[in-house]
């Protein structure tokens, strides 16, 4: 799915030693637009609207490897309101030989009593808009000009079958005061005969973590053992899928 270059250099060699791969700083980027691989804008909707945000430029500077020799972009996503760069946050994601793109939603987390959302969050995504592509996820956090970016994390579905993160958010008003989340695995249910008009479906639970605000900055703590199953569901397609 990947494709590995000799030629290119390590991660190890493009990333700062003395940076901190989770540490978000704001970086004079107006003279570094000359040097980048590729630049897509992204547009706000609701934030703009607010005048909190216009705009987000997902500026992709360099490439490289991991240690697994997976290829991967390092990008920089340049926060706008009114011309004005606000903040820029360095992140990592998947590359692909296919065709990725950048998409923004800025409907995370919805009450659903009163089906309004808390504008305050947004996800910015890269990938490759088809089944079976690794997506690059990361969630945002923004109020008073402060951002954060509250989780990042890799998803990819294929059919019927996923792999993600389920958030699942706890409102007062129209606020999201605390959430949680959990990585959920779809896979077939290999222990049962294949039914091919209501396929048997395993659904694995891991990572279940409570996010709490903590001096103006949302803070996860996970509540189970890190990457070990703590709970699994057993249900058929048309119990996963039920139709409309």
């Amino acid at each position: 799915m990947f494709s590995c270059k000799e030629d290119k250099k390590s991660i190890d060699d493009l990333r700062n030693p003395n940076d901190k791969t989770d540490q978000l700083v704001a970086i004079d980027t107006l003279n570094l637009y000359d040097k980048a691989l590729k630049i897509d804008t992204l547009v706000f909707e609701k934030l703009k609207n607010l005048n909190v945000l216009d705009k987000v430029l997902a500026v992709t500077l360099k490439t490289g490897f991991t240690k697994d020799r997976i290829e991967i972009n390092f990008c920089r996503l340049d926060f706008y309101c009114k011309n004005k760069l606000i903040q820029s946050i360095p992140v990592e994601t998947y590359a692909s030989s296919e065709d990725p793109i950048w998409s923004m939603y800025e409907n995370v987390f919805t009450n659903d009593t009163t089906k309004n959302s808390d504008s305050r969050f947004f996800e910015i995504s890269y990938g490759v808009g088809a089944c079976g592509y690794v997506q690059s996820n990361f969630l945002f956090f923004v109020e008073n000009n402060v951002f954060q970016l509250v989780s990042k994390y890799d998803s990819v579905g294929d059919g019927p079958y996923g792999n993600y993160v389920a958030f699942n958010p706890n409102f007062v008003g129209n606020e999201v005061v605390s959430f949680s989340s959990k990585k959920v695995v779809i896979d077939s249910d290999e222990t049962k005969p294949y039914n091919e008009e209501n396929e048997n479906f395993v659904i694995t639970f891991f990572d279940s973590t409570i996010y709490k605000m903590k001096h103006g900055k949302w803070s996860g703590q996970l509540k189970t053992i890190k990457d070990k199953t703590y709970k699994k569901d057993f249900k058929t397609y048309k119990e996963l899928y039920p139709s409309e």
